[in-house]
């Protein structure tokens, strides 16, 4: 009987670079998917209007009127126009979402075997966390996809500290910071961790001269910003800041602590991929990390970063938990869950390899295999039921997410408010601050006049919502005494502070429920005879 030979390296390479293709193009599906079906939120809006003009007036434009580097605003601004689509609006983040499946993927093949490295970058194809911000008009997707290059960049560098790779870090380093502020506390502990591990071996201290060099390019983009972009951004964010995300930062009671470290714990990990089960096999996998000397480097490069998130959260200066925010903190997330898995797979090969079984070749005879290809199936077999379990716990979730209109359809409410003011064109049209970008969006080009409201920060600082809801009442009861009747459009705003707008109206009005859809609104008010 002919010996069975093990399958050469070549051909494993070819199948595990066929299985990626295929998660990259169901992960580029997934997030073509409906792209024009979600209405822009609020923020999706701002971003929109905050890049109708030219790239000078979008970056000065950025320093008082967003919250991130000034890098996506003009790469927005570049490659869409006036009348963009959603989908052309959103196609600079869909693209960077897709990218990250591929190069999570080539940060995983660090780690993990060949079949185990596969999980990761599919994980990134269907988390609903991932596809949906790659559907967004903000520069999350992108950060992420940065986050996963950057550590990739890190581990090559400390592997071989050549200038090279070292003039390629750098470049990242400074592409980062200009994309996302969390990016830059992602670099901070990255390199701290590198600055370690090259000055505990004396040997390769000597290449600490080019970590300090790669240094330098991040450490002129943060002047740039602190000098251009910082100081408005701060300034203009300053009457939100007492309670924007409160529940991401440090109170400074021990209650609030607890909230800060304890909470966050699952929304991190969950964040992730929706489910237990990855919060229970990322805690093994860290602590498997922790226990082997060979893993303290990425162990780091996981845990630093978060620690220092956690500090600057304390401080009150950027948030830490399971929001969109920390996203670039998620790469290894998903490296560190399959750590058990791989631990596994190992204990499990090993006696097999032993006596000579393959999982691979489950049924072929004793003794008729290549005992070098035993170990080879078990992380193999161990993949597929990962896969098969993540995919059953999170497609529902995605499928949902895909089917939806969006967290703020606005869209939604101008198509029925359309279909209504074709019966009686010229009616007074009052849009709540919180929808007015939006809406503005959406109602381009035609010609009905709107009254955008008064300033109201919903979701801030409550204090100051409370009031200015006065004002917000007072123009509406306004234009009822001239007009008799309005159309009213509401969204991005709070349970809370919705409750406090409609509740004064509806004991003093008429009004009328026509369109709520998820986080929008339209209603029809009349003024009594």
């Amino acid at each position: 009987m002919p010996k069975l030979s093990a399958p050469g390296r070549s051909d494993s390479r070819v199948i595990e670079f066929a299985v990626l293709l295929l998660i990259v193009a169901v992960g580029a599906l997934l997030r073509f998917h409906n792209l024009d079906l979600k209405s822009l939120w609020y923020d999706e809006a701002l971003t929109y209007d905050l890049v109708q003009g030219s790239l000078a007036e979008t970056f000065l434009r950025n320093t008082t009127e967003n919250s991130a580097p000034p890098f996506f605003p003009l790469l927005l601004a570049l490659v869409t126009g006036a009348n963009a689509t959603e989908t052309a609006l959103r196609l600079p983040a869909v693209i960077a979402g897709i990218l990250a499946i591929p190069a999570l993927w080539v940060l995983a093949r660090q780690y993990l075997p060949g079949p185990l490295a596969l999980v990761p970058p599919l994980l990134v194809a269907i988390a609903p966390t991932q596809i949906e911000f790659s559907q967004q008009v903000r520069e999350y997707s992108l950060s992420f996809t940065v986050s996963v290059l950057l550590i990739l960049a890190y581990q090559r560098f400390l592997d071989v500290p050549s200038a090279r790779r070292a003039l390629g870090l750098a470049l990242l380093l400074a592409f980062g910071l200009l994309i996302q502020y969390g990016l830059g506390l992602l670099a901070a502990g990255l390199g701290l961790v590198a600055c370690v591990d090259l000055w505990f071996r004396p040997e390769r201290r000597t290449h600490l001269r080019r970590w300090f060099l790669a240094q330098l390019p991040g450490g002129l983009v943060v002047g740039f910003l602190a000098l251009t972009t910082l100081p408005g951004q701060r300034a203009a964010m300053a009457p939100g800041l007492v309670t924007y995300l409160a529940d991401r930062h440090w109170d400074g009671t021990a209650a609030g602590l607890y909230t800060l470290l304890a909470s966050p714990r699952a929304d991190f990990v969950n964040f992730a991929f929706p489910s237990r089960l990855m919060l229970a096999l990322t805690a093994v996998g860290v602590l498997l990390w922790l226990f082997d000397r060979t893993r303290w480097r990425v162990a780091g490069f996981l845990l630093v970063p978060v620690a220092l998130t956690v500090l600057t959260a304390l401080v009150g200066v950027y948030p830490f938990g399971g929001i969109r925010q920390d996203l670039f903190l998620l790469p290894l997330v998903y490296v560190v869950a399959l750590e058990p898995l791989r631990w596994l797979a190992n204990r499990v090969g090993a006696p097999l390899s032993a006596m000579g079984i393959s999982i691979a070749r489950v049924g072929a005879p004793l003794g008729a295999m290549d005992r070098s290809i035993a170990p080879k199936g078990a992380p193999t077999v161990v993949a597929i039921v990962a896969a098969a379990v993540f995919i059953a716990i999170g497609v529902p979730r995605t499928l949902a997410l895909l089917e939806s209109t969006g967290p703020e359809p606005v869209r939604l409410v101008v198509q029925t408010l359309e279909r209504r003011l074709a019966v009686a064109p010229g009616d007074p049209i009052y849009v709540y601050s919180g929808a007015a970008p939006a809406f503005r969006y959406y109602w381009a080009g035609r010609r009905e006049p709107w009254i955008v409201g008064a300033k109201h920060l919903s979701g801030l600082d409550q204090t100051l919502a409370d009031a200015a809801l006065p004002a917000v009442h007072a123009e509406i009861r306004r234009e009822l005494q001239q007009t008799g009747y309005l159309w009213l459009i509401v969204s991005h705003i709070t349970d809370r502070d919705h409750r406090a707008l409609m509740a004064p109206l509806e004991a003093e009005f008429p009004v009328s429920t026509l369109q709520a859809s998820g986080g929008a609104y339209l209603y029809f008010v009349k003024a009594p005879r």
